[in-house]
């Protein structure tokens, strides 16, 4: 983890300076590790952690830990949220932002 901490931030302190020339996308590398982080791996994060409440945790029992501490009135909005729609937009949200970057779309 050392070495691939001071790689990535060595590259980053460098990116403006004596490896400017280097612009991978069309982008200095700073914003590029901005990108990768923000518009990539938080997405398929956010996809990883819905498929994991879904399939491996189950829905029900995040229900019933809220429930120790108070009401959960929106239990079927919960529901379909975080099986449908959260990971749809997620999905939706990644695919826009590559293609951003690949110039297929423009935002």
């Amino acid at each position: 983890m050392f070495v691939i901490m001071l790689v990535v931030g060595s590259a980053s302190a460098l990116g403006f300076g004596v490896w400017s020339f280097v612009a991978p996308f069309g982008m200095s590398i700073l914003d590029f590790f901005d990108f990768l982080t923000n518009s990539v791996m938080m997405p398929i994060a956010a996809f990883c952690t819905c498929f994991l409440i879904v399939k491996v945790v189950g829905v029900n029992r995040i229900v019933e830990h809220v429930r120790i501490s108070s009401a959960f009135k929106r239990e079927r909005l919960f529901d379909f949220m975080i099986r449908y729609v959260a990971p749809i937009c997620v999905i939706i949200i990644l695919i826009s932002s590559v293609a951003n970057v690949l110039g297929i779309i423009h935002m």
